[in-house]
């Protein structure tokens, strides 16, 4: 197969560099609009955002690409009236991604390749939607130790319960450090075909990726604050679902989707928890006389039914865990608690 090296013709200038027309030329990175969908014409950036305590699925960008190759000749049964194409329509394959980063361990993926298929006839504009990053490399970073810090257990509750068990100070390992970002600059190069069979490659597109942890989570607060300002009807955060490709991409989210990731409690944790409601003399009486505000349909802490007082230390987990993913500014659980 004849490669077009994206060139029509070169030009050479006295005193100037050798100048070369491209074949197929990327324009600019667009954002999406209702729906998911891009356009010609939409709005450029060469810019995005991945919250990584939101996103696992990736980045999605509509590159808006110009055929530049001329109108091949007309010749009988291969006109427009014909139904044919022309022989310099170009058919998209997909875009390559390269990935350059500074800050972080994570293996990113080389030479990644996402498939797009468009045709685009010659001297028109057409949109190819790409991956510029894949679930896989999002996975990559969200393990990234740069990403990541241990968090001492705060509510009184649940700290008493795991020191009783573990023996020594309790803490949440491996959540969110607040405040970590990176950019990741993205190359981006698409491959095509024209009709004629002659491979077409595209200019080089460089797109920045901005990496963090917990910046599109709103208001990104403790979780009982925010869940008693919810309470209270405030909201924080206008995102539509139609406004999105995935969560945590451009976006900002209501907290209230970041607690319902995060907001559980795991098994190991629940053994733990279920030993200390077991125990009739836990929490203790100065303890036992304490409720939090969003625990309160639950009994107190108190001897009693274990399932009572299970179900209660559970939402205080919960509570505690989803905190340290969905705090993004780290105030205290209980804001007059010393």
């Amino acid at each position: 197969m004849k490669r077009i090296a994206l060139l029509l013709m070169t030009v050479t200038l006295a005193g100037c560099p050798e100048r070369e027309p491209l074949g197929l030329q990327i324009i600019s990175a667009l954002k999406p609009t209702g729906g998911c969908a891009f356009g010609a014409g939409g709005l450029r950036s060469a810019y995005g955002v991945v919250d990584l305590v939101l996103n696992k699925d990736g980045y999605i960008a509509g590159l808006e690409v110009l055929n530049g190759l001329p109108e091949s000749v007309s010749v009988s049964g291969l006109t427009e009236e014909a139904g044919q194409l022309d022989a310099n329509s170009v058919q998209i394959i997909g875009a390559r991604m390269n990935y350059s980063a500074s800050g972080v361990t994570a293996s990113l993926p080389s030479d990644f390749f996402s498939y797009s298929s468009i045709v685009v006839q010659p001297n028109e504009a057409g949109v190819a939607i790409v991956d510029l990053l894949p679930p896989a490399a999002v996975n990559a970073l969200r393990a990234d130790p740069f990403f990541l810090a241990d968090q001492d257990i705060r509510d009184p509750t649940v700290k008493a319960c795991l020191e009783i068990e573990e023996g020594e100070t309790p803490v949440l390992e491996n959540v969110p450090a607040p405040g970590r970002s990176v950019d990741i600059i993205v190359k981006v190069q698409i491959e095509s075909v024209t009709i004629g069979g002659n491979e077409v490659l595209s200019n080089e597109l460089f797109f920045t990726l901005r990496i963090c942890m917990g910046c599109l989570v709103s208001p990104g607060w403790d979780s009982t604050s925010y869940l008693l300002a919810r309470e209270g009807g405030a909201e924080f955060c206008n995102t539509q679902e139609e406004d999105r490709c995935y969560f945590g991409s451009d976006n900002c989210e209501e907290q209230e989707l970041c607690l319902q990731l995060y907001n559980n409690v795991d098994p190991a944790i629940d053994s733990r928890l279920q030993a200390c409601a077991d125990d009739p003399t836990f929490p203790g009486q100065q303890l036992a006389l304490r409720a939090h505000p969003l625990c309160k349909s639950m009994p107190p802490l108190v001897p009693g039914k274990e399932y009572d007082r299970l179900s209660h230390l559970r939402c205080l987990y919960g509570l505690e865990k989803s905190s340290a993913y969905c705090d993004s500014s780290r105030f205290q659980l209980f804001p007059n608690q010393q």
